[in-house]
């Protein structure tokens, strides 16, 4: 996820090989949990999330194919959870580099929307079972 972005952005000629290093070493954030992201928008409640991380700790699957499984969420709503999870990402990696002065805001904003232009279909190879675990 920040890989795909921070490679755009390399690849673009915005971060130095010396700085993306820089960069992988100070993102230490992890995207937003898809449940969590889930939750904020209604689709599942507190509760719901509470048994598939229950049901998780048993098998170890992953939160999206477990909800499916459970009938709590879609194939289709995972997709999209996955799509805004990587999304979600990529803009807090551009705010980062922004912010750390290492791309200015009027090169990395452009680059980001870019990107996420160029990804805005979201149907490479993402399966329920990529969610976050």
């Amino acid at each position: 996820m920040v890989e795909d972005f921070l490679q755009f952005v390399a690849s673009r000629g915005l971060l130095t090989t010396e700085q993306l290093k820089i960069v992988r070493t100070q993102l230490r954030t992890a995207p937003e949990p898809i449940g969590m992201l889930a939750f904020r928008h209604g689709m599942i409640s507190g509760a719901d999330i509470d048994r598939v991380l229950e049901a998780q700790r048993h098998d170890g699957r992953v939160f999206g194919e477990l909800a499916v499984e459970m009938g709590l969420l879609t194939t289709e709503q995972i997709q999209a959870l996955l799509c805004v999870q990587r999304c979600r990402y990529a803009v807090e990696v551009a705010e980062a580099l922004a912010l750390s002065g290492l791309v200015p805001p009027g090169r990395i904003l452009p680059a980001l929307g870019e990107f996420l232009s160029a990804r805005a279909e979201c149907t490479d190879a993402s399966t329920p079972t990529e969610a976050s675990r």
